[in-house]
């Protein structure tokens, strides 16, 4: 008797714990906290004092997210229906309790941890924009990209500026800018459906999926174009390999995406972590 309910008690622990993991998106809130942390340690900087500094960045993002997941519970039982509240491992209150919670750990993270004003400026501006992100969904449907792409864009633009890199690394943000706004609209197209009976108007709904699926290639393939001066410049083996990568990788998902009318779409979406890593692995010089 005693084991069953053990056995019970274990499982339900294991479930909380999936949905507290989707609910702030733990992988990717950790590879933004990641894009701050390696370059760091790679350029010399302790490993608490390289934590501390991604951390505002790290609690922001899972913040977003779980409020986002507050705020999207009807379209992603159509179209993420294994999120935390759709699977029913965390209820609407607890999202929202968690966001608002992990959002103002960010603000005082961000006090704690800035150096700088300008540091400063780029921590509230990522909190700001998960902050409003849900806002801009709702009234200003086809900003909520760019915003994503931006914030994004923000901790990279902390490891240049932090660690003094050359101008020229500069064009890693603008890239990673192009990169994640034509990956938005590729997951839009992904999404078309929950968003339609939500009433949300996204580019693919507006335009349609094909020339939305055009348009974000082109911004995918031309972060590759953008990135080209930084690898001229820098000459080194590494950047020319990752930039090999990159280009090769996108060309391929391309390829697969065209593939059997849409078959492999989430699949590509997916994929297209793969380019990215390499291009936030070009901050380690």
């Amino acid at each position: 008797m005693n084991s069953s309910r053990d056995k019970d008690l274990t499982i339900a622990v294991i479930d909380r714990l999936i949905g507290a993991a989707l609910l702030v998106r733990i992988a990717t809130s950790l590879v933004i906290a990641a894009v701050t942390i390696l370059p760091l340690l790679h350029e010399g900087e302790v490993l608490h004092r390289a934590i501390l500094a991604a951390l505002p960045f790290f609690l922001a993002a899972a913040g977003g997210f779980a409020l986002n997941d507050f705020h999207d519970k009807d379209r992603d039982a159509i179209n993420k229906p294994y999120r935390a509240i759709p699977s029913n491992r965390v209820s609407p209150h607890e999202a929202q309790r968690v966001g608002v919670t992990l959002i103002c750990l960010a603000c005082v993270a961000s006090f704690v941890a800035s150096r700088s004003p300008l540091e400063l400026t780029l921590y509230l501006g990522a909190i700001a924009g998960v902050s409003a992100y849900n806002y801009l969904v709702k009234n200003f449907t086809l900003s909520k990209n760019v915003v994503t792409s931006i914030v994004s864009a923000l901790p990279i633009v902390f490891v240049v500026i932090g660690l003094h890199y050359p101008l020229i690394y500069l064009t890693v943000p603008v890239a990673s800018l192009s990169f994640l706004l034509g990956r938005e609209w590729l997951m839009d197209i992904r999404d078309m459906r929950g968003d339609a009976l939500s009433g949300i108007k996204t580019l693919p709904l507006l335009i349609g999926p094909k020339k939305t699926a055009r348009l974000g290639f082109f911004l995918v393939a031309a972060s590759v174009i953008i990135l080209l001066p930084l690898a001229v410049a820098v000459q080194t083996t590494w950047s020319v390999i990752l930039l090999g990568l990159i280009t090769t990788s996108i060309a391929l998902l391309v390829a697969l995406w065209y593939r059997r009318k849409g078959t492999y779409e989430r699949g590509v979406v997916l994929g297209l972590w793969f380019p990215m890593g390499c291009g936030i692995l070009i901050l380690i010089r």
